[in-house]
């Protein structure tokens, strides 16, 4: 999948809906040029660090009612399940995806719906809205304040709003340019003022993993530039080749969970916990 490609607008319903024609796999919304044991090893470690993020921010997903915003093939409305959920619901602005994650979760509601332009589920509000690897496609900033605020509008009293996105702590360092046309990176300084303007605090933003994602943060430009060597070689050694991916990950999935648990400071995803002011 190589659209929008150099001079070519990002027209979201028509890039994320070729995506889901051409597979149903985690590669959908993950990395779609990289072979499927590289996105499940990727994956599998970011629901580690959410789940550790939930742990640590005093978020429970059991018994709650849940809303998924941007399911898209399902990894975490499965996990939400299996977390003991009372109910799940969730929402993709590709219909074909919608239509697949009614017959995987027969048991669940699923809605059609641009965040950018209304909330999925208007009547209704939820105790955890969690919205996973979405916001940063949404490259337009009127576009994004307006999600937060429609996402805003599905947390109950006291409920959370989780978030994970690549956000940037310490340092920007990409240079310009460096985002492509459907990914764009935000500082804290432009997520805490988007949050406060939607009537939500950021309550914590943790790490989900150490180093096994594309980087967006360090704390210089010599730390950037080594890890973005590092995850380049990376993904273009195992691409096209999934047997080498199949025995490269599984070690480096597990030196990542490692690091994590020894750092406060991540380069890529963060879970950003939010709660309405």
């Amino acid at each position: 999948m190589t659209y929008p490609r150099a001079g070519e607008t990002y027209l979201p319903p028509e890039y994320w809906s070729a995506l889901h024609d051409a597979a149903n796999d985690l590669g959908v919304a993950g990395y779609p040029t990289l072979p499927l044991v590289f996105n499940s090893h990727v994956y599998a470690n970011s629901a580690r660090g959410v789940l550790r993020g939930f742990a640590a921010a005093g978020v429970s997903v059991r018994d709650r009612a849940v809303l998924d915003v941007g399911s898209g093939t399902g990894f975490w409305v499965d996990l939400w399940r299996r977390e003991g959920a009372a109910n799940v619901a969730g929402s993709d602005l590709v219909p074909t995806a919608v239509e697949r994650l009614r017959e995987r979760f027969p048991g669940s509601d699923f809605a059609a719906a641009d965040i950018t332009e209304q909330a999925p589920f208007p009547d209704a509000t939820f105790d955890l809205v969690t919205v996973m690897s979405v916001l940063h496609h949404i490259v337009d900033e009127q576009r994004f304040d307006r999600a937060l605020s429609n996402l805003a509008s599905q947390v109950s009293s006291g409920g959370v709003l989780a978030v994970l996105d690549p956000l940037v702590m310490r340092g920007r360092w990409m240079p310009a340019g460096g985002e492509s046309a459907h990914n764009v990176v935000r500082t804290l300084a432009r997520w805490e003022e988007a949050s406060a303007n939607a009537g939500l605090r950021i309550d914590a933003v943790i790490p989900t993993v150490a180093f096994l994602g594309d980087p967006v943060d360090a704390g210089s430009r010599s730390a950037f530039a080594l890890h973005r060597f590092f995850w380049r070689g990376l993904t273009s050694s195992v691409r096209g080749r999934d047997r080498l991916a199949s025995v490269v990950l599984p070690p480096l999935a597990a030196l990542d969970r490692t690091a994590l648990s020894r750092t406060r400071a991540g380069l890529s995803a963060k879970l950003i916990v939010l709660r309405r002011r």
